[in-house]
């Protein structure tokens, strides 16, 4: 019996796996970010320092207003 969204998924996704290696280190140093455009106007930019690290969302809707 297959474990329905399980190990047996991860395996399956794991054996296909291959580890990639940015062609610049600190390429791969990237968290995430977040922008916010009007038009093709970026009106609010921010890269996220660390794992768990976000916008402060109060700043996002003051951008927003403006």
């Amino acid at each position: 019996m297959k474990d329905e969204g399980g190990m047996d998924d991860i395996r399956d996704v794991l054996s296909h796996w291959k580890p990639w290696i940015p062609p610049k280190l600190d390429q791969g140093l990237q968290q995430g970010g977040l922008l916010v455009f009007h038009g093709e106007n970026s009106i609010f930019t921010h890269y996220d320092q660390a794992t768990a690290d976000h916008a402060n969302m109060s700043d996002v809707f003051r951008a927003l207003d403006a």
